[in-house]
Protein backbone atom coordinates (compact mmCIF):
# COMPACT_ATOMS: atom_id res chain seq x y z
CA UNK A 1 0.00 0.00 0.00
CA UNK A 2 1.29 3.47 -0.77
CA UNK A 3 0.25 7.01 0.03
CA UNK A 4 -2.98 8.65 -0.98
CA UNK A 5 -4.17 11.80 -2.60
CA UNK A 6 -6.61 13.07 -5.10
CA UNK A 7 -6.36 14.86 -8.42
CA UNK A 8 -9.28 17.23 -8.65
CA UNK A 9 -8.20 19.14 -11.76
CA UNK A 10 -7.99 17.47 -15.15
CA UNK A 11 -4.23 18.04 -15.42
CA UNK A 12 -1.72 17.73 -12.60
CA UNK A 13 -0.27 21.17 -11.81
CA UNK A 14 3.29 21.70 -10.74
CA UNK A 15 3.61 21.85 -6.97
CA UNK A 16 3.96 25.48 -5.92
CA UNK A 17 2.05 26.74 -8.93
CA UNK A 18 -0.49 29.43 -8.08
CA UNK A 19 -3.50 27.68 -6.59
CA UNK A 20 -5.53 28.49 -3.51
CA UNK A 21 -4.62 25.07 -2.17
CA UNK A 22 -2.38 22.18 -3.17
CA UNK A 23 -1.93 18.85 -1.43
CA UNK A 24 0.68 16.32 -2.54
CA UNK A 25 1.60 12.81 -1.44
CA UNK A 26 4.95 11.36 -2.52
CA UNK A 27 5.94 7.73 -3.15
CA UNK A 28 2.48 6.44 -4.00
CA UNK A 29 2.44 2.66 -4.19
CA UNK A 30 0.12 0.22 -5.97
CA UNK A 31 -3.04 2.21 -5.32
CA UNK A 32 -5.01 3.00 -8.46
CA UNK A 33 -7.86 5.10 -7.12
CA UNK A 34 -7.96 7.49 -4.24
CA UNK A 35 -10.57 9.64 -2.50
CA UNK A 36 -10.50 12.91 -0.62
CA UNK A 37 -13.14 13.48 2.00
CA UNK A 38 -14.07 15.73 4.85
CA UNK A 39 -16.43 15.76 7.83
CA UNK A 40 -19.46 17.90 8.38
CA UNK A 41 -22.26 17.46 10.86
CA UNK A 42 -20.93 14.08 11.93
CA UNK A 43 -20.98 12.67 8.39
CA UNK A 44 -18.04 11.68 6.20
CA UNK A 45 -18.43 13.30 2.79
CA UNK A 46 -16.37 12.73 -0.36
CA UNK A 47 -15.06 15.66 -2.37
CA UNK A 48 -13.81 13.72 -5.36
CA UNK A 49 -11.85 10.72 -6.59
CA UNK A 50 -9.11 10.20 -9.14
CA UNK A 51 -6.66 7.74 -10.64
CA UNK A 52 -3.05 7.85 -9.41
CA UNK A 53 -0.32 9.00 -11.79
CA UNK A 54 1.68 5.76 -11.78
CA UNK A 55 4.54 7.24 -13.85
CA UNK A 56 5.41 10.03 -11.42
CA UNK A 57 4.50 7.90 -8.41
CA UNK A 58 2.96 11.03 -6.94
CA UNK A 59 -0.57 12.28 -6.48
CA UNK A 60 -1.74 15.82 -6.18
CA UNK A 61 -4.93 17.62 -5.33
CA UNK A 62 -5.34 21.30 -6.18
CA UNK A 63 -8.07 23.85 -6.58
CA UNK A 64 -8.92 27.52 -6.77
CA UNK A 65 -10.91 27.78 -3.57
CA UNK A 66 -9.42 27.45 -0.10
CA UNK A 67 -10.60 24.50 1.99
CA UNK A 68 -12.45 25.40 5.19
CA UNK A 69 -10.74 24.50 8.45
CA UNK A 70 -11.55 21.04 9.76
CA UNK A 71 -10.60 17.37 9.73
CA UNK A 72 -10.08 15.73 6.34
CA UNK A 73 -9.11 12.24 5.18
CA UNK A 74 -7.68 10.32 2.25
CA UNK A 75 -8.90 6.83 1.41
CA UNK A 76 -7.97 4.36 -1.30
CA UNK A 77 -9.38 1.40 -3.19
CA UNK A 78 -7.25 -1.21 -1.38
CA UNK A 79 -7.93 -0.58 2.30
CA UNK A 80 -10.60 0.55 4.72
CA UNK A 81 -7.98 2.57 6.60
CA UNK A 82 -7.95 6.33 6.17
CA UNK A 83 -5.25 8.96 6.47
CA UNK A 84 -6.68 11.74 8.63
CA UNK A 85 -5.21 15.23 8.61
CA UNK A 86 -6.06 18.81 9.55
CA UNK A 87 -6.69 21.83 7.36
CA UNK A 88 -6.46 25.11 9.22
CA UNK A 89 -5.17 27.89 7.01
CA UNK A 90 -2.36 25.75 5.57
CA UNK A 91 -3.22 25.32 1.91
CA UNK A 92 0.05 23.77 0.66
CA UNK A 93 0.79 20.43 2.32
CA UNK A 94 3.15 17.67 1.25
CA UNK A 95 2.69 14.16 2.65
CA UNK A 96 5.55 11.62 2.69
CA UNK A 97 6.29 8.20 4.16
CA UNK A 98 9.44 6.32 5.02
CA UNK A 99 7.67 2.99 4.62
CA UNK A 100 7.65 1.15 1.33
CA UNK A 101 4.28 -0.29 2.31
CA UNK A 102 2.70 2.73 3.86
CA UNK A 103 -0.03 2.50 6.44
CA UNK A 104 -1.99 5.51 7.61
CA UNK A 105 0.21 6.02 10.67
CA UNK A 106 3.51 5.94 8.71
CA UNK A 107 3.06 9.39 7.14
CA UNK A 108 4.54 12.71 8.12
CA UNK A 109 3.86 16.18 6.77
CA UNK A 110 6.74 18.51 6.06
CA UNK A 111 6.72 21.82 7.92
CA UNK A 112 3.04 21.77 8.87
CA UNK A 113 2.12 23.72 11.97
CA UNK A 114 -0.98 21.57 12.51
CA UNK A 115 -0.12 18.16 11.09
CA UNK A 116 3.46 17.67 12.25
CA UNK A 117 2.48 17.63 15.95
CA UNK A 118 -0.84 15.93 15.12
CA UNK A 119 0.86 12.97 13.43
CA UNK A 120 3.43 12.76 16.24
CA UNK A 121 0.60 12.63 18.78
CA UNK A 122 -1.20 9.86 16.87
CA UNK A 123 1.88 7.63 16.75
CA UNK A 124 2.88 8.26 20.37
CA UNK A 125 -0.68 7.65 21.56
CA UNK A 126 -0.79 4.36 19.66
CA UNK A 127 2.33 3.15 21.50
CA UNK A 128 0.85 4.08 24.89
CA UNK A 129 -2.46 2.40 24.06
CA UNK A 130 -0.59 -0.77 23.12
CA UNK A 131 0.86 -0.88 26.66
CA UNK A 132 -2.61 -0.25 28.09
CA UNK A 133 -4.09 -3.06 25.99
CA UNK A 134 -1.45 -5.49 27.27
CA UNK A 135 -2.19 -4.52 30.88
CA UNK A 136 -5.94 -4.99 30.36
CA UNK A 137 -5.36 -8.42 28.85
CA UNK A 138 -3.29 -9.39 31.88
CA UNK A 139 -6.01 -8.15 34.22
CA UNK A 140 -8.63 -10.23 32.39
CA UNK A 141 -6.41 -13.30 32.69
CA UNK A 142 -5.88 -12.69 36.41
CA UNK A 143 -9.62 -12.38 36.99
CA UNK A 144 -10.02 -15.88 35.60
CA UNK A 145 -7.10 -17.40 37.48
CA UNK A 146 -7.19 -15.83 40.95
CA UNK A 147 -9.52 -14.34 43.51
CA UNK A 148 -6.70 -12.63 45.40
CA UNK A 149 -8.12 -9.16 45.94
CA UNK A 150 -4.71 -7.54 46.51
CA UNK A 151 -3.33 -8.92 43.25
CA UNK A 152 -6.38 -7.82 41.29
CA UNK A 153 -6.40 -4.36 42.87
CA UNK A 154 -2.72 -3.87 42.06
CA UNK A 155 -3.23 -4.77 38.40
CA UNK A 156 -6.38 -2.61 38.28
CA UNK A 157 -4.37 0.36 39.58
CA UNK A 158 -1.79 -0.25 36.87
CA UNK A 159 -4.51 -0.26 34.20
CA UNK A 160 -5.96 2.97 35.56
CA UNK A 161 -2.49 4.57 35.70
CA UNK A 162 -1.80 3.67 32.07
CA UNK A 163 -5.24 4.88 31.04
CA UNK A 164 -4.58 8.18 32.78
CA UNK A 165 -1.17 8.43 31.09
CA UNK A 166 -2.83 8.10 27.69
CA UNK A 167 -5.46 10.70 28.56
CA UNK A 168 -2.94 13.08 30.18
CA UNK A 169 -0.77 12.89 27.07
CA UNK A 170 -3.79 13.97 25.03
CA UNK A 171 -4.80 16.74 27.46
CA UNK A 172 -1.34 18.28 27.40
CA UNK A 173 -1.59 18.89 23.66
CA UNK A 174 -4.06 21.70 24.31
CA UNK A 175 -1.58 23.25 26.75
CA UNK A 176 1.37 22.94 24.35
CA UNK A 177 -0.58 24.09 21.28
CA UNK A 178 -3.39 26.34 22.57
CA UNK A 179 -3.98 27.96 19.17
CA UNK A 180 -4.06 24.82 17.01
CA UNK A 181 -7.19 23.07 15.80
CA UNK A 182 -5.77 19.55 16.13
CA UNK A 183 -5.23 20.11 19.87
CA UNK A 184 -8.78 21.36 20.26
CA UNK A 185 -10.12 18.25 18.47
CA UNK A 186 -8.08 15.99 20.76
CA UNK A 187 -9.16 17.86 23.90
CA UNK A 188 -12.82 17.50 22.89
CA UNK A 189 -12.56 13.70 22.68
CA UNK A 190 -10.41 13.16 25.76
CA UNK A 191 -12.31 12.00 28.90
CA UNK A 192 -12.44 14.45 31.81
CA UNK A 193 -9.74 14.17 34.48
CA UNK A 194 -11.41 12.52 37.47
CA UNK A 195 -9.91 13.22 40.91
CA UNK A 196 -7.92 10.31 42.32
CA UNK A 197 -10.07 10.54 45.44
CA UNK A 198 -13.03 9.20 43.45
CA UNK A 199 -12.52 5.51 42.84
CA UNK A 200 -14.13 3.96 39.74
CA UNK A 201 -15.11 0.93 41.82
CA UNK A 202 -17.19 1.17 44.99
CA UNK A 203 -16.76 -0.86 48.17
CA UNK A 204 -19.35 -3.34 46.89
CA UNK A 205 -17.17 -4.12 43.87
CA UNK A 206 -19.58 -2.38 41.48
CA UNK A 207 -19.12 0.82 39.49
CA UNK A 208 -18.96 3.78 41.87
CA UNK A 209 -22.04 6.02 41.28
CA UNK A 210 -20.03 9.09 42.34
CA UNK A 211 -17.43 8.28 39.67
CA UNK A 212 -20.07 8.02 36.95
CA UNK A 213 -21.85 11.16 38.10
CA UNK A 214 -18.61 13.17 37.97
CA UNK A 215 -17.94 11.78 34.50
CA UNK A 216 -21.41 12.78 33.28
CA UNK A 217 -21.25 16.25 34.83
CA UNK A 218 -17.90 16.99 33.15
CA UNK A 219 -18.46 15.05 29.93
CA UNK A 220 -18.63 18.16 27.73
CA UNK A 221 -15.87 20.15 29.44
CA UNK A 222 -13.33 19.70 26.64
CA UNK A 223 -15.65 20.56 23.75
CA UNK A 224 -15.65 24.15 22.47
CA UNK A 225 -19.26 24.66 21.37
CA UNK A 226 -18.54 28.21 20.16
CA UNK A 227 -15.98 27.12 17.55
CA UNK A 228 -17.77 26.31 14.27
CA UNK A 229 -14.65 24.62 12.92
CA UNK A 230 -15.55 21.71 15.17
CA UNK A 231 -18.56 21.07 12.94
CA UNK A 232 -16.06 20.00 10.25
CA UNK A 233 -14.88 17.12 12.42
CA UNK A 234 -16.50 13.83 13.55
CA UNK A 235 -16.13 14.76 17.22
CA UNK A 236 -19.65 15.94 18.07
CA UNK A 237 -21.24 12.82 16.54
CA UNK A 238 -18.83 10.55 18.41
CA UNK A 239 -19.50 12.33 21.67
CA UNK A 240 -23.25 11.97 21.08
CA UNK A 241 -22.70 8.20 20.78
CA UNK A 242 -20.65 8.13 23.99
CA UNK A 243 -23.19 10.33 25.79
CA UNK A 244 -25.91 7.78 25.05
CA UNK A 245 -23.84 4.99 26.63
CA UNK A 246 -23.28 6.97 29.83
CA UNK A 247 -26.87 7.76 30.74
CA UNK A 248 -28.43 6.32 33.92
CA UNK A 249 -31.65 4.32 34.01
CA UNK A 250 -33.58 7.13 35.70
CA UNK A 251 -35.41 9.04 32.95
CA UNK A 252 -35.51 12.31 34.91
CA UNK A 253 -31.74 12.20 35.25
CA UNK A 254 -31.39 11.66 31.51
CA UNK A 255 -33.63 14.69 30.88
CA UNK A 256 -31.43 16.78 33.17
CA UNK A 257 -28.26 15.65 31.39
CA UNK A 258 -29.84 16.38 28.01
CA UNK A 259 -30.84 19.87 29.08
CA UNK A 260 -27.30 20.55 30.34
CA UNK A 261 -25.78 19.49 27.01
CA UNK A 262 -28.22 21.52 24.91
CA UNK A 263 -27.71 24.60 27.08
CA UNK A 264 -23.94 24.38 26.58
CA UNK A 265 -24.46 24.08 22.81
CA UNK A 266 -26.74 27.12 22.68
CA UNK A 267 -23.73 29.47 22.44
CA UNK A 268 -23.67 28.72 18.71
CA UNK A 269 -26.80 28.31 16.61
CA UNK A 270 -25.36 25.77 14.14
CA UNK A 271 -23.82 23.65 16.89
CA UNK A 272 -27.04 23.81 18.90
CA UNK A 273 -29.13 22.61 15.94
CA UNK A 274 -26.65 19.85 15.07
CA UNK A 275 -26.51 18.51 18.63
CA UNK A 276 -30.31 18.39 18.74
CA UNK A 277 -30.38 16.40 15.50
CA UNK A 278 -27.66 13.98 16.59
CA UNK A 279 -29.28 13.22 19.95
CA UNK A 280 -32.78 12.97 18.46
CA UNK A 281 -31.52 10.42 15.89
CA UNK A 282 -29.83 8.33 18.58
CA UNK A 283 -32.75 8.44 20.99
CA UNK A 284 -35.20 7.46 18.26
CA UNK A 285 -34.14 3.83 18.27
CA UNK A 286 -35.80 0.81 19.96
CA UNK A 287 -34.91 0.68 23.62
CA UNK A 288 -36.62 -0.26 26.83
CA UNK A 289 -34.86 2.58 28.63
CA UNK A 290 -37.53 5.18 27.89
CA UNK A 291 -36.24 6.62 24.64
CA UNK A 292 -39.72 7.53 23.43
CA UNK A 293 -40.23 9.60 26.56
CA UNK A 294 -37.02 11.42 25.75
CA UNK A 295 -38.10 11.97 22.15
CA UNK A 296 -41.33 13.58 23.30
CA UNK A 297 -39.42 15.66 25.86
CA UNK A 298 -36.97 16.84 23.20
CA UNK A 299 -39.66 17.72 20.70
CA UNK A 300 -41.84 19.60 23.17
CA UNK A 301 -38.92 21.52 24.64
CA UNK A 302 -36.62 22.17 21.69
CA UNK A 303 -38.66 21.86 18.51
CA UNK A 304 -41.36 24.57 18.81
CA UNK A 305 -41.05 25.17 15.06
CA UNK A 306 -39.04 24.05 12.05
CA UNK A 307 -37.26 27.41 11.93
CA UNK A 308 -36.17 27.27 15.57
CA UNK A 309 -34.72 23.79 15.08
CA UNK A 310 -33.06 24.63 11.77
CA UNK A 311 -34.93 21.99 9.76
CA UNK A 312 -37.39 22.09 6.88
CA UNK A 313 -41.13 22.12 7.54
CA UNK A 314 -41.70 18.65 6.07
CA UNK A 315 -39.11 17.12 8.42
CA UNK A 316 -40.63 18.94 11.40
CA UNK A 317 -44.10 17.65 10.50
CA UNK A 318 -42.83 14.07 10.26
CA UNK A 319 -41.28 14.45 13.70
CA UNK A 320 -44.50 15.89 15.10
CA UNK A 321 -46.48 12.98 13.65
CA UNK A 322 -44.07 10.45 15.17
CA UNK A 323 -44.19 12.13 18.57
CA UNK A 324 -47.98 12.27 18.55
CA UNK A 325 -47.99 8.51 17.91
CA UNK A 326 -45.68 7.91 20.86
CA UNK A 327 -47.70 9.88 23.40
CA UNK A 328 -50.57 7.39 24.05
CA UNK A 329 -48.21 4.54 24.94
CA UNK A 330 -45.38 6.24 26.79
CA UNK A 331 -44.16 4.40 29.91
CA UNK A 332 -46.50 5.20 32.78
CA UNK A 333 -49.57 5.68 30.58
CA UNK A 334 -52.54 3.31 30.64
CA UNK A 335 -52.42 1.24 27.46
CA UNK A 336 -55.22 2.26 25.03
CA UNK A 337 -58.16 -0.16 25.00
CA UNK A 338 -58.20 -3.18 22.71
CA UNK A 339 -61.35 -5.23 22.16
CA UNK A 340 -61.07 -7.71 19.28
CA UNK A 341 -62.18 -11.22 18.35
CA UNK A 342 -60.16 -14.32 19.15
CA UNK A 343 -59.94 -17.40 16.90
CA UNK A 344 -63.31 -18.64 18.20
CA UNK A 345 -65.03 -15.38 17.30
CA UNK A 346 -65.39 -14.21 20.91
CA UNK A 347 -64.61 -10.58 21.76
CA UNK A 348 -61.73 -10.26 24.22
CA UNK A 349 -60.77 -7.07 26.05
CA UNK A 350 -57.20 -6.21 27.00
CA UNK A 351 -58.49 -4.61 30.21
CA UNK A 352 -60.19 -7.89 31.22
CA UNK A 353 -57.05 -9.91 30.53
CA UNK A 354 -55.78 -11.09 33.93
CA UNK A 355 -52.00 -11.08 34.34
CA UNK A 356 -49.38 -9.76 36.72
CA UNK A 357 -47.46 -8.68 33.63
CA UNK A 358 -48.83 -8.61 30.10
CA UNK A 359 -46.60 -8.92 27.07
CA UNK A 360 -48.60 -7.07 24.44
CA UNK A 361 -47.28 -8.51 21.21
CA UNK A 362 -48.16 -7.08 17.80
CA UNK A 363 -47.38 -9.43 14.94
CA UNK A 364 -48.68 -10.64 11.60
CA UNK A 365 -48.21 -14.18 10.20
CA UNK A 366 -47.74 -12.53 6.78
CA UNK A 367 -44.70 -10.66 8.13
CA UNK A 368 -41.42 -12.51 7.54
CA UNK A 369 -39.71 -10.93 10.58
CA UNK A 370 -42.67 -11.97 12.73
CA UNK A 371 -42.59 -15.54 11.45
CA UNK A 372 -38.88 -15.67 12.25
CA UNK A 373 -39.19 -14.21 15.78
CA UNK A 374 -42.52 -15.49 17.11
CA UNK A 375 -41.63 -19.16 17.78
CA UNK A 376 -38.68 -18.12 19.94
CA UNK A 377 -40.79 -15.67 21.91
CA UNK A 378 -43.42 -18.35 22.39
CA UNK A 379 -40.87 -20.77 23.85
CA UNK A 380 -39.41 -18.08 26.14
CA UNK A 381 -42.82 -17.19 27.58
CA UNK A 382 -44.52 -20.59 27.57
CA UNK A 383 -43.50 -21.61 31.08
CA UNK A 384 -44.10 -18.20 32.69
CA UNK A 385 -47.90 -18.17 32.78
CA UNK A 386 -47.78 -19.78 36.23
CA UNK A 387 -45.85 -16.72 37.43
CA UNK A 388 -48.49 -14.37 36.06
CA UNK A 389 -46.63 -13.39 32.90
CA UNK A 390 -48.95 -13.84 29.94
CA UNK A 391 -49.01 -12.85 26.27
CA UNK A 392 -51.81 -10.89 24.60
CA UNK A 393 -51.04 -11.13 20.88
CA UNK A 394 -52.64 -8.77 18.38
CA UNK A 395 -52.68 -9.07 14.60
CA UNK A 396 -54.03 -6.38 12.27
CA UNK A 397 -54.64 -6.28 8.53
CA UNK A 398 -54.08 -10.02 8.20
CA UNK A 399 -55.92 -12.85 6.43
CA UNK A 400 -58.41 -14.66 8.74
CA UNK A 401 -57.69 -18.26 7.75
CA UNK A 402 -53.93 -17.79 7.57
CA UNK A 403 -53.98 -16.14 11.00
CA UNK A 404 -56.19 -18.82 12.60
CA UNK A 405 -54.04 -21.63 11.25
CA UNK A 406 -50.83 -19.91 12.41
CA UNK A 407 -52.19 -19.41 15.93
CA UNK A 408 -53.31 -23.03 16.13
CA UNK A 409 -50.01 -24.50 14.96
CA UNK A 410 -47.45 -22.04 16.35
CA UNK A 411 -48.79 -20.19 19.44
CA UNK A 412 -51.75 -22.25 20.70
CA UNK A 413 -51.38 -21.21 24.37
CA UNK A 414 -51.39 -17.47 23.73
CA UNK A 415 -54.46 -15.26 23.83
CA UNK A 416 -54.60 -14.05 20.24
CA UNK A 417 -56.98 -11.49 18.73
CA UNK A 418 -57.13 -9.91 15.30
CA UNK A 419 -58.57 -7.05 13.27
CA UNK A 420 -58.95 -7.81 9.58
CA UNK A 421 -60.00 -4.41 8.23
CA UNK A 422 -57.48 -2.34 6.31
CA UNK A 423 -56.06 0.94 7.68
CA UNK A 424 -56.32 -0.17 11.28
CA UNK A 425 -56.78 2.66 13.79
CA UNK A 426 -55.13 0.43 16.37
CA UNK A 427 -51.87 0.47 14.43
CA UNK A 428 -51.79 4.26 14.61
CA UNK A 429 -52.74 4.31 18.30
CA UNK A 430 -49.94 1.94 19.22
CA UNK A 431 -47.53 3.15 16.48
CA UNK A 432 -46.95 -0.42 15.28
CA UNK A 433 -45.85 0.35 11.73
CA UNK A 434 -42.77 -1.80 12.35
CA UNK A 435 -43.47 -5.43 13.24
CA UNK A 436 -43.02 -7.36 15.41
CA UNK A 437 -43.65 -4.88 18.21
CA UNK A 438 -43.59 -5.73 21.90
CA UNK A 439 -44.79 -3.80 24.96
CA UNK A 440 -44.67 -4.76 28.62
CA UNK A 441 -47.68 -3.80 30.78
CA UNK A 442 -48.09 -4.14 34.52
CA UNK A 443 -51.12 -5.53 36.36
CA UNK A 444 -52.99 -2.23 35.96
CA UNK A 445 -52.24 -2.25 32.21
CA UNK A 446 -49.82 0.66 32.54
CA UNK A 447 -47.01 0.67 30.00
CA UNK A 448 -43.75 -0.36 31.65
CA UNK A 449 -41.66 -0.79 28.51
CA UNK A 450 -42.53 0.37 25.03
CA UNK A 451 -40.90 -1.05 21.88
CA UNK A 452 -38.99 -3.69 23.82
CA UNK A 453 -36.09 -4.94 21.65
CA UNK A 454 -36.58 -8.65 21.08
CA UNK A 455 -32.95 -9.54 21.96
CA UNK A 456 -33.56 -8.03 25.42
CA UNK A 457 -36.72 -10.05 26.08
CA UNK A 458 -34.94 -12.82 27.95
CA UNK A 459 -33.31 -10.34 30.33
CA UNK A 460 -36.63 -8.63 31.01
CA UNK A 461 -38.46 -11.94 31.57
CA UNK A 462 -35.79 -13.01 34.03
CA UNK A 463 -36.11 -9.72 35.90
CA UNK A 464 -39.91 -9.72 36.22
CA UNK A 465 -40.15 -13.47 36.74
CA UNK A 466 -38.22 -13.49 40.01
Amino acid sequence: MGAWLLLMAAAMPAFGQKYDYQLRVNDVGAIKKIYLGYWYGGKALLLDSAQIDQVKNTAQFAGNKSLPAGQYFFANDLSTATLDFIINGENNLEFSTTSGYAWADSFFVAKSKENTPYFFWKNAKKERESQLSTARTMLDMLKKSTKDRLVLEEKSREVRRLREEVDSFSRIQKVKYPDLLFAKIIAAETPPAIPVTISPIGKDGQVNPAYMQFFRNHFWDGYDFADERMLYTPVLARKADDWMQLQPANIDSVKAQLDIAVKKASVNKKTYQLLLRLLFERLDKPSYGGNETMIVHMFDRYYPSATAAGIDTATWMRMEYKVSNYRPTLPGAIAPPIVLQDTAGNYVSLYDFKAKYTLLYFFNPLCSHCVESTPGIYQQTKALAAKGIRVFAVSTETEPEIWKNYVKTTVPEWTCVAEFTKSSALEKTYATSSLPNLLLLNEDKKVVIRRLPLPELGKVLQMIGK
